[in-house]
């Protein structure tokens, strides 16, 4: 039954009976089945321990305490900057959430899950108006939710967990000429994320020259437009920049955008900086088509290694006649390629104008893989049809199926870290707990990577932290910057003056101090610091710490100490200063 509903066929024309519904429907389920479960697994993970949370969510949810509590994180840069940063419709759906008493930690742990399943559902149905065949929309759609789980785009539950629920929505209207319901998806893809949305709208401009025609009509290239689709071009262009205009505007609070010739001189863009854009050497060159943060492909374009076959595809079509579901091919598969060439153009305008309009990277990694697993389940399909799989053999499909699906739909299992979470877990909880009995005006200050993690888990306010470290805003990162020259220089300060004119400054309550802190290794080999942070602002630490020299902050440890852990020590900045 599974074999005859499952065979590869000549649908040209599709008929539109019981068997072909029953073929979909169940193609969907299969689908959905694996995205759930999938989701499931990330779920387990996220809700292992009591202070959890994914990586990128740190620095998207912490802030969103203010739904809750109004007061939250009062006059905290880092806050007021994030809030202002995040896309008008992330905002609005998490403050939504919160009318429904949703905490945003629990809810970013649940919802990659529902994300996860719309995006297989709509690109099982995406597939088959390409390639008709239920077998290639449930490949396509479990290799999808295979590669969305092996990175950490969707769990982040971010503005880019977005992207592939809204895009493929977007495309399957557009394929079947639902104007009304892509424009609706196009309008929600510029709320949650802008960068993909330009393309997308791009896409409707593309779409709307008849490329068949244009060859002849060099000349006057006009002629080669599509009235019917032009006006609905204008109407997508319109609806994205209505919809992007909010974000842009709350962001520019925060400028000047940094510029090209700037980044060249921010620790943070460099080879070995935390936000690493430039290149050096020969992966300068090939890194613009493969990987890194201004790169046109994402590193995991073929994770899950089945994806690769996607790169047979070609050549299979320079020999169809060995193919034939080849022929089952719709028209409508140029919008691969029209969605591609929108993305291209994205790409070398925002490499000309870096960094207005952010990371290069964006317009193209996430709108290309989007093409490859609906590639590869053709290949995958026309390979097995092509071994003689449409003669209904049994023993054939026994064959194919212990092959099969072992390949294809559990083999992601057996990897170390499937699926891909980045989930970090808090290992300081007295300190969480005895901070949020402390005023939510207190400021913490650390050297230290846990500062990380304070927001999130204690909802205290931190000075500085590597994570929140963003270097494209220079009214941001400025200030940022000098607070952690500072902070670097009173945390080591031998004279109580220096440090008391840091907490004045900056209103500082807190210190947290590993327990390393003042030994000389301890910046040499913390990566932030050393990486982001030239020798001439360190090395008088260092210098300090080999000779054995005390600073203030040092002398007072254990016996201003409120709170000690294994790695750490919270200390009131009143008793060091001995007020």
């Amino acid at each position: 039954m599974l074999a005859r509903l499952f065979m590869p066929q000549d649908i040209s024309h599709r008929p539109l009976n019981i068997q072909w519904r029953i073929q979909w429907g169940i193609g969907l389920g299969v689908s959905l089945l694996f995205a759930f479960f999938y989701g499931c697994l990330a779920m387990q993970k996220g809700f292992s321990g009591d202070y959890v949370v994914q990586d990128d969510a740190r620095h998207y949810l912490f802030w969103m305490e203010r739904f809750r509590d109004a007061s939250a994180f009062p006059n905290d840069l880092i806050a007021d900057y994030l809030q202002a940063i995040a896309p008008v419709g992330y905002k609005f759906f998490y403050r939504l959430a919160s009318y429904g008493h949703l905490s945003p930690e629990w809810l970013a742990k649940v919802l990659p899950t529902g994300l996860g399943m719309v995006a297989a559902g709509y690109y099982y149905g995406l597939t088959l108006a390409i390639f008709p065949v239920p077998l290639a929309g449930v490949m396509a759609s479990v290799m999808l939710s295979q590669h969305l789980w092996c990175t950490d785009d969707l769990v982040s539950a971010s503005p880019r967990s977005f992207i592939y629920p809204l895009v493929i929505p977007l495309l399957f209207y557009f394929v079947r000429r639902q104007w009304g319901l892509s424009l609706l998806f196009l309008g929600l893809l510029a709320l949650f994320y802008p960068s993909v949305a330009l393309v997308a709208a791009t896409l409707y401009g593309v779409h709307a020259v008849d490329w068949q025609k244009l060859p002849g009509l060099w000349r006057c290239p006009w002629r080669a437009l599509v009235m019917g689709r032009c006006w609905v071009a204008i109407a997508a262009l319109t609806l994205t920049l209505l919809c992007i205009l909010p974000t842009y505007l709350l962001s520019h609070d925060y400028g000047p955008v940094v510029t090209l010739a700037q980044a060249h001189t921010i620790p943070e863009l460099q080879p070995s900086g935390r936000h690493a854009f430039f290149r050096t050497g020969p992966s300068r060159y090939w890194l613009m088509l493969y990987g890194g943060h201004g790169a046109i492909l994402k590193r995991t374009l073929f994770t899950p290694i089945t994806l690769a076959a996607a790169l047979f595809l070609w050549p299979m079509l320079l020999r169809r006649r060995r193919f034939p579901s080849l022929n089952a091919v719709q028209p409508t598969v140029y919008v691969l390629a029209e969605l591609t060439l929108a993305a291209m153009i994205w790409f070398f305008l925002a490499y000309g104008v870096a960094f207005r309009l952010h990371l290069p990277g964006r317009y193209t990694s996430h709108c290309i893989q989007l093409a490859v697993p609906i590639l590869a389940a053709i290949a995958w399909v026309s390979l097995l049809d092509s071994g003689g799989l449409q003669r209904r053999r049994l023993r054939q499909w026994l064959v194919a199926g212990l092959i099969l699906v072992p390949l294809l739909f559990y083999y992601p299992l057996l990897l170390k870290n499937f699926p891909k979470t980045l989930y970090m877990a808090g290992h300081e909880g007295p300190i969480y707990q005895y901070l949020q009995t402390q005023p939510q005006a207190s400021l913490v200050a650390s050297l230290d990577y846990e500062a990380d993690n304070l927001p999130t888990f204690a909802k205290r306010s931190v000075l500085m932290a590597p994570e929140y470290g963003t270097p494209f805003h220079l009214g941001y990162y400025r200030q940022m910057r000098q607070r952690a020259t500072d902070l670097l220089a009173a945390h080591y300060a031998a004279d109580k003056a220096t440090v008391k004119t840091f907490a004045d400054t900056y209103g500082v309550d807190f210190w947290l101090v590993h327990r390393a802190a003042f030994t000389p290794d301890y910046l040499a080999n913390h990566r932030y610091w050393s990486n982001n942070y030239s020798s001439p602002l360190l090395q008088p630490a260092i210098d300090q710490m080999e000779q054995g020299t005390v600073g203030v902050l040092q002398t007072n440890l254990d016996r201003c100490a409120v709170v000690e852990t294994a790695n750490f020590w919270l200390v009131p900045m009143d008793c060091v200063l001995g007020d």
